[in-house]
């Protein structure tokens, strides 16, 4: 009996702790604005499921697209998103720092064809509302 109650003590504990570890994801209705030094400057939202997103500066100016996306909560105040872009399946991964107003990128860009190339970049979030978790 003892050994049954000591183990269940010890997987509830486990239970707890990756609950505590675990953060929510960002918040449906987010929106950023970020600027890279050599690369323009995006405006996006986080809007059922999509990350909506346009360039507004820089050489790729106008280009825009909205992707299904994934979110990972790190710690309070950031996050890591991930989407794939299904024309050429590049890959996308993003981490914003809201509090330190940073966003990280790991870009690789049409992996497997003659176009393919990867891109470690980092921004400034110039602008951004976070909407508070329900």
């Amino acid at each position: 009996m003892f050994r049954i109650v000591f183990i269940f003590a010890i997987l509830s504990g486990f239970a707890g702790i990756a609950q505590t570890e675990h953060q929510a994801e960002i918040p449906d209705g987010t929106k950023v604005f970020y600027r890279y030094e050599n690369t323009g400057a995006v405006s996006a939202e986080f809007s059922d499921g999509n990350y909506v997103y346009e360039w507004t500066e820089g050489p790729n100016a106008g280009a825009s697209g909205s992707y299904p996306y994934q979110s990972l909560g790190m710690r309070d105040g950031q996050y890591m998103i991930q989407f794939m872009v299904a024309e050429n399946g590049t890959f996308v991964t993003l981490i914003f720092d809201f509090d330190i107003r940073r966003v990280f990128a790991s870009v690789l860009f049409a992996p497997a064809s003659s176009e393919e190339f990867s891109l470690f970049e980092t921004a400034d979030l110039v602008e951004y509302e976070l909407v508070e978790e329900k």
